[in-house]
């Protein structure tokens, strides 16, 4: 919250990710519905304004580790918040 009230141009890009178990338009879904909730979190308990934090997904299309192991999947189950 500091960082967006010293720069009250900054913008909040909240990106949903998945593993790759299931189906792809799901996991699309499922990592949108993620950064909705974390922008959800950040408007109401951060007191941020809505109009600068915009939700997106990677579903699976973006992973950091394996996908055939428990542990690669677990990290690949992530949201990561950028500012512009």
């Amino acid at each position: 919250k500091q960082r967006v009230a010293a720069n009250p141009d900054t913008e909040i890009e909240v990106i949903g990710h998945t593993d790759n178990v299931g189906n792809g338009n799901d996991n699309y879904y499922l990592g949108l519905e993620y950064a909705r909730q974390v922008r959800w979190y950040l408007v109401k308990k951060g007191n941020l304004d809505r109009k600068k934090i915009r939700a997106i997904s990677k579903g699976e299309e973006d992973p950091i580790d394996t996908n055939q192991t428990v542990r690669g999947r677990n990290a690949n189950r992530r949201i990561e918040i950028v500012f512009n």
